[in-house]
């Protein structure tokens, strides 16, 4: 952990130059998710743009979000916080429930904060490049064949959002029980009007059968393999939305390909 604080120090310096150089704003992004060893975390790659320059760090717990608070306030212009609830117990606010958003706010005076949902923009990111990729097609993304690996928070937004565009959207998750349940609660909620309806199955090579696009939502799993690229679509389009969840043999397949 203190290798990584370190590496933050030196990347603030780094940004610091540069926004100096290009008159550009700096930011630091303090992401959170609830799959961890509640030990470690991971910081995100520096990304420059017209405007901004920036990075961030994936956080387990509220400790390492005051460590992080302290290093970056006021050494960069912004610092956004995922308002997020993804972890249940604190480890500073005894008997209350985690919120690294609270413990940001606490600790951030001189850069300005701001909130953000990583999950939600994920959704609109996704939703964007894949209506993008149809925007010439009569249909648009109507009766198109979307498979979601991993049925979790992301995965069941971003069914509700394609199967709202008409989509043949097909889910799947380990857990048949919650898989389920799922299912019939997207389709309760998805407007009455959409003909379509999400489906699901609990043999992930049915799924991702004759697919027009594969999306995996996987939190850190490898999980699309090149079986599953031989099922899809000639032209499938592959998307990873979670953290590695594309095996090598199926990116190098679809290099050759």
């Amino acid at each position: 952990m203190q290798k990584n604080l370190s590496r933050i120090k030196y990347f603030i310096k780094k940004i610091s130059k540069i926004s100096k150089k290009n008159k550009k704003k700096t930011a630091f992004l303090i992401g959170n998710t609830s799959k961890s060893n509640n030990k470690q975390f991971y910081l995100t790659p520096l990304r420059e743009f017209n405007k901004v320059i920036l990075f961030g760090a994936i956080i387990y717990n509220e400790k390492i979000a005051l460590q992080i608070s302290k290093i970056v306030d006021g050494k960069v212009d912004y610092i956004f916080v995922d308002s997020e609830k993804k972890i249940k117990t604190s480890n500073i606010y005894i008997g209350d429930a985690a919120n690294i958003e609270r413990t940001v706010r606490e600790n951030i005076s001189k850069s300005n904060l701001m909130t953000y949902k990583g999950n939600d923009l994920t959704v609109e990111a996704l939703d964007l490049l894949i209506s993008n990729r149809s925007r010439n097609e009569i249909k648009g993304l109507g009766s198109k064949k979307i498979s979601i690996l991993g049925a979790g928070n992301l995965g069941s937004k971003i069914a509700l959002k394609l199967v709202e565009r008409g989509a043949k959207v097909l889910i799947y998750r380990r857990n048949l029980k919650k898989l389920r349940l799922l299912t019939k609660a997207l389709n309760i909620i998805k407007p009455d009007s959409t003909e379509q309806k999400i489906s699901y199955s609990n043999n992930i090579y049915k799924v991702v059968k004759n697919a027009d696009v594969i999306i995996g939502s996987t939190d850190g799993i490898p999980i699309i393999d090149k079986k599953m690229l031989l099922n899809s679509k000639k032209n499938v389009f592959v998307v990873d939305v979670g953290k590695g969840t594309v095996k090598k043999e199926a990116i190098k397949y679809a290099i050759e390909k």
